[in-house]
């Protein structure tokens, strides 16, 4: 702390700063129970020197005691003294310095001299130094303390490196949060902008291949007579192919198509590949060996072709026309010679 003086200031008082082990007698008779372990003697000039560092510069960051210690005079061991002692000895040096810079104030000359060469004694007792066993013991405490500060030190480093890890892996998770919340923003935008592309498709080609007068705006098929009904069977049929037009782009051609009357149930079916290969004979074998079976079974029950064309006219359930069993029938004669 000797930085914090002016140089000039501090060699002035350095080397005139004495102490003895001799007690100072006033002192012995007010504590005469009491051993003193050293006095020092402190001119007049270094109190106000001190006077003039703590109040005039107003030096607060030394105190009496710290410039008491300054002083090149005093024993190479430490003394270690008692808080309370340290107490007392800045209250006393701070009231003879005090009074030693009131004495002074307004003298000039040989009565300045005079003053300046006063010296004031100051006792530390014994009682007032730390004692060694005392010392080693608070020593040996603190070492425990800071051994004890010391771990908790390590493991508060530990546990703030874990949480500096922590710290590291929340922003990295908080980053990837962010830019995956970012890529869903602009996956979403071209969604959005796709959806709308698509639906502007739809909207244009969707009706490019139909026709759009395919509804039927008059009254439904069972509510309309046998006639009105192959009129509108008809109108279906050729509607319904134009609407499937896409089926040839997958390979596939219509050849039957089968409905259901939402009311009564009955079951209709519309023929696609008939129309020029109408003849038994252009039938494919498995459409033929259907008529065969419908005849064989007409011919085991005596089923005339007169009450199967009625039946077949009423329920068009996938039957073979009445012609294609004539036909059959036809074919079949021609086999056999009677």
């Amino acid at each position: 702390m000797s930085e914090e003086l002016n140089i000039h200031d501090y060699l002035k008082f350095k080397s005139t700063l004495t102490f003895s082990s001799e007690s100072c007698l006033l002192y012995i008779r007010k504590q005469n129970s009491n051993e003193v372990f050293i006095t020092f003697s402190i001119p007049y000039e270094i109190l106000i020197k001190w006077h003039q560092i703590k109040v005039v510069k107003k030096l607060f960051v030394l105190s009496y005691v710290d410039l008491l210690f300054l002083s090149q005079n005093l024993p190479s061991c430490t003394l270690n003294l008692k808080e309370e002692a340290k107490l007392r000895l800045e209250a006393r040096l701070r009231e003879l310095s005090y009074s030693a810079a009131k004495e002074c104030t307004g003298t000039k000359g040989a009565t300045r001299i005079k003053i300046l060469k006063k010296v004031k004694k100051l006792a530390v007792y014994q009682s007032e130094i730390e004692d060694a066993s005392q010392l080693l013991s608070k020593i040996n405490s603190l070492e425990k303390e800071k051994k004890e500060l010391q771990e908790q030190l390590e493991t508060l480093e530990a546990r703030c490196d874990s949480l500096v890890q922590e710290v590291a892996e929340f922003r990295q998770t908080t980053q990837r949060a962010a830019d995956l919340e970012q890529s869903y923003s602009e996956i979403s935008d071209q969604n959005d902008k796709l959806k709308e592309y698509v639906d502007s498709l739809v909207d244009r080609d969707s009706c490019k291949h139909c026709d759009s007068n395919y509804r039927n705006n008059g009254r439904t098929y069972n509510e309309v007579s046998y006639t009105q009904k192959q009129r509108k069977l008809k109108v279906l049929k050729s509607n319904s192919e134009r609407a499937l037009w896409f089926l040839e782009s997958f390979g596939f051609k219509l050849d039957k198509l089968f409905l259901s009357d939402c009311q009564t149930g009955e079951k209709v079916t519309l023929q696609y590949n008939n129309e020029k290969k109408s003849a038994y004979q252009f039938l494919s074998e498995e459409d033929k060996d259907k008529v065969r079976n419908v005849v064989y079974i007409m011919d085991k029950f005596c089923v005339s072709d007169a009450a199967y064309h009625e039946f077949s006219m009423t329920n068009n359930d996938g039957l073979p026309r009445s012609y294609l069993i004539k036909q059959c029938r036809q074919d079949l004669n021609k086999v056999y010679s009677i």
